[in-house]
């Protein structure tokens, strides 16, 4: 019997280090967030949870094609670890295993996950 998977994407943070709001800084022909969700896609994952706080509309706009589900976080307040739970408490009782992703160390390759 196979597991139901899901992925927490957190997108939601200010990006103060890097001054560039990351999600939709471009590799290739894709964004960040594109590629992360592709990746989890490419893997078989249905369930993706995108979680959004700064520039929330831009990024939701940018991923309504993806079937991605938004969630809000209230990035002004909420610090990471806040994000991440918003997602994880979401997806608890609709999966058996979950992947949870900071979205710009989204250089996981396929290899990696599939191991």
């Amino acid at each position: 019997m196979s597991k139901k998977k899901a992925a927490v994407i957190v997108a939601a943070g200010r990006s103060s280090r890097m001054g560039l709001f990351k999600p939709l800084l471009s590799i290739g022909s894709s964004t960040i967030i594109e590629t992360a969700i592709n990746t989890f896609r490419s893997l078989n994952i249905k369930d993706i949870i995108v979680i959004t706080g700064k520039n929330a509309n831009e990024l939701e706009a940018h991923i309504k094609y993806t079937g991605a589900t938004c969630i809000r976080s209230n990035y002004t307040q909420n610090k990471m670890f806040d994000s991440a739970c918003i997602g994880l408490e979401y997806v608890k009782d609709k999966c058996d295993m979950v992947f949870l992703h900071q979205q710009i160390l989204l250089f996981l390759q396929n290899i990696v996950l599939k191991k």
